[in-house]
């Protein structure tokens, strides 16, 4: 797995700072002094960078693209931000050797399903502090059938829960969309002010949040969100049943406090 391969190669590493980086992230030629800057601060634990999608070439991948740039980070970045709760996204960062030595390594976090988020803990706990660099990666996404994305949204959608599962569950409250849909079906008092005032905020804030990437791809594809949105729901309900966990053609099974059994 993902963090086999970083315990792995961080073992053969001779320097005093390791950066970690998923396959599929593109990364600008600046990126390694950007992503290392944070770390001259002997405060700073972890840096991190935030990530986008793109490529999208088919009807899921879009979906994909619009869950990641629309939902998944500017959901982390209003946690970061507000302190609602601790986020060390793990497709890129960096740490001082030092640093793994004083938080007992990785191998304690092999196990768990959101093992980026447990590194962040074990710093936080250290009395260290997690810093995210401005940098935004870019990720493809490569989901050709269905299920696959089916499998995609429900795995970030347990890792969310495992995460933080009371603000998860209170996430419903937010989830405007879908439950402005429904009570227009249902033909509620003014419903269409309702659904048009929801609709109306839900693309203003993405259209700003898109520009802000750079997100072209999320702009043109407005339209999907509110079926996005309407799918999510559907998403966040399925995270709550079973102990399936798919990952890239692989099924493990999630324990009830948050780690994986292979």
């Amino acid at each position: 797995g993902r963090l086999s391969n970083i315990l792995n190669a961080t073992a053969h590493a001779t320097g005093q700072v390791v950066v970690y980086s998923d396959s599929d992230m593109r990364l600008e030629p600046a990126y390694l002094r950007t992503i290392v800057a944070p770390l001259a601060d002997p405060r700073v634990g972890v840096a991190c960078t935030l990530y986008r999608a793109e490529g999208a070439d088919n009807l899921f991948e879009a979906l994909e693209l619009l869950s990641l740039n629309t939902d998944f980070l500017p959901a982390m970045v209003f946690a970061t931000e507000t302190g609602a709760a601790l986020a060390c996204p793990g497709a890129s960062q960096a740490i001082r050797r030092e640093t793994l030595t004083r938080i007992g390594g990785l191998e304690p976090m092999a196990y768990t399903l959101v093992e980026d988020l447990e590194l962040g803990r074990a710093v936080v706990a250290a009395g260290l502090t997690i810093a995210f660099v401005a940098h935004v990666a870019v990720t493809g996404v490569d989901l050709r059938r269905a299920s696959v994305w089916w499998h995609h949204q429900v795995y970030w959608e347990q890792n969310t829960r495992v995460a933080n599962p009371v603000g998860y569950f209170f996430t419903w409250l937010v989830r405007g969309v879908p439950f402005a849909g429904l009570y227009a079906l249902i033909g509620g008092s003014e419903w269409w002010l309702v659904l048009a005032t929801t609709l109306a905020v839900r693309l203003g804030t993405t259209v700003v949040t898109s520009t802000l990437l750079g997100d072209r791809e999320g702009i043109r594809r407005l339209w999907l969100l509110p079926v996005r949105d309407t799918a999510g729901l559907f998403v966040w309900l399925a995270s709550f049943i079973g102990r399936k966990v798919h990952w890239r053609g692989r099924v493990f099974v999630l324990s009830g406090n948050g780690m994986i059994e292979v």
